[in-house]
């Protein structure tokens, strides 16, 4: 569900700033250097506060970015529209930003949930889970680019908030396995040992 809901706006993202805002390649080279900085500075708090809070409360504030990202990015429309053009980059870097740093609190969690399923068949899974993410990512472009051509090009960015709520929501229902399956799987590591 999480790749779909993201991807509906992240795989058409740097055609959309492209064409609709007329960006060049240098422009989208920076914003994409700046996902991958703040990916970097964020990685280590990341994978402690995950350990910290436990794996629910770190999903649910890393999916929160979206909250931010999405509507800044119809914000910075907005603003652009109004006339408001020397804002345009400085608010499409604050949007890479969070970007990058809901990737980077995402990884941690992902890995965590991931680890807790048992030793047995970890690869399997983890192949599983990655092959459901590419299956679940192969319509988004489609969507994507549909949603920008025939309706308008903030309609994947409003779709995903709202996608990104109902995720959020998701978690806080029905995630209450993920914070108790940590404890048991490391008393279950220990007792091994």
């Amino acid at each position: 569900m999480d790749i779909f809901i993201w991807q509906i706006t992240g795989s058409v993202y740097n055609a959309g700033l492209q064409e609709n805002y007329n960006i060049n390649v240098d422009d989208l080279a920076i914003l994409s250097l700046v996902f991958s900085i703040s990916m970097i500075i964020f990685q280590i708090p990341a994978g402690k506060l995950t350990h910290k809070i436990g794996i629910k409360k770190s999903l649910i504030f890393c999916v929160s970015f979206g909250l931010i990202i999405f509507p800044l990015n119809i914000i910075t429309w907005i603003t652009w529209s109004l006339g408001n053009t020397s804002l345009l980059i400085p608010l499409l870097v604050l949007c890479q930003i969070f970007w990058g740093a809901t990737a980077s609190t995402f990884i941690p969690s992902e890995l965590s949930m991931m680890t807790d399923l048992g030793e047995s068949r970890k690869g399997e899974n983890f192949g599983i889970v990655h092959a459901v993410r590419g299956i679940g990512g192969i319509p988004t472009g489609v969507l994507g680019g549909f949603l920008i051509e025939y309706i308008h090009f903030l309609a994947p960015f409003i779709i995903t908030t709202i996608g990104v709520t109902i995720e959020i929501w998701y978690i806080i229902k029905f995630g209450e396995n993920l914070k108790k399956n940590r404890r048991k799987n490391l008393y279950f590591y220990k007792t091994r040992i």
